[in-house]
């Protein structure tokens, strides 16, 4: 009779927890108190096999969070590099020069054919004939549609500066996600026993130490490597916005 006495009163108890708990606090405790298996620690392996590659990618991290989100990080690099690739601001730019110089000598030509305009109506008053006004509406005629595809191609400027800012950004991230792995590596040198039990040789440290070198060295390079490209992208778009705010050549 106790034992059932208990049971229920366990019972309400359990019922009353989930009742004034929120569901998000349960989950909290269970994943708290219950080991994941993306929470273990790396081992030697991990390193070894992360040390191999000698590639400034993501495949030299460790870590597999960091790995996974370093790997989604360079997906967009990628995409970000193919978008710049396919386009060519540098044809765009000559393109430009070449209608603001259409732009320009028309716009000279109007002023000439309205000044011999304004000579002839002087030499010429109250005459019915207008023997400039085909010239000058085909001179602004001209005129027009060249302003017309200059404002597309400064569009088509935007987006391609849009790419390079992508690209610059991407690229930014993914860095900073390698100094986080270098932390990260430090973090491993200075407590070794996280990947080596709290039993371990001397040869085992001494191999930790060694793959972790490794890795900083490849990680450090790809730091650098983004750092430097990230920079020419953010120089590019740069130059191709100071050709959007073009106005005359």
């Amino acid at each position: 009779m106790k034992i059932r006495n208990v049971v229920a009163v366990s019972s309400l108890a359990a019922l009353k927890f989930l009742e004034i708990y929120p569901k998000r606090i349960i989950f909290l405790l269970i994943f708290l108190f219950i080991p994941c298996p993306w929470a273990f620690a790396q081992t030697l392996d991990d390193f070894r096999s992360a040390a191999g590659h000698k590639e400034e990618g993501v495949e030299s991290i460790p870590y597999p969070t960091l790995r996974e989100e370093a790997r989604a990080l360079s997906d967009k690099v990628n995409a970000g590099k193919q978008a710049v690739e396919s386009q060519n601001p540098d044809i765009l730019f000559k393109d430009k020069d070449n209608i603001l110089k259409e732009i320009k000598d028309n716009t000279q030509d109007l002023e000439k054919i309205k000044k011999e305009e304004a000579e002839w109506n002087n030499k010429n008053p109250g005459s019915p004939n207008k023997p400039y006004e085909s010239d000058i509406k085909k001179k602004e005629s001209a005129i027009s549609d060249a302003k017309e595809k200059l404002g597309k191609i400064n569009e088509r400027l935007t987006n391609v500066a849009a790419s390079f800012g992508s690209l610059s950004t991407a690229r930014a991230d993914l860095r900073n996600k390698f100094t986080a792995v270098l932390s990260q590596l430090s973090d491993s040198k200075s407590n070794p026993t996280r990947h080596l039990g709290s039993t371990f040789s001397d040869e085992d440290k001494k191999s930790l130490e060694l793959y972790i070198y490794v890795i900083e060295g490849t990680i450090t390079l790809g730091i650098k490597t983004h750092k430097d490209q990230e920079d020419g992208a953010k120089n590019r778009k740069v130059e191709i916005e100071k050709m959007i705010e073009k106005k005359e050549i």
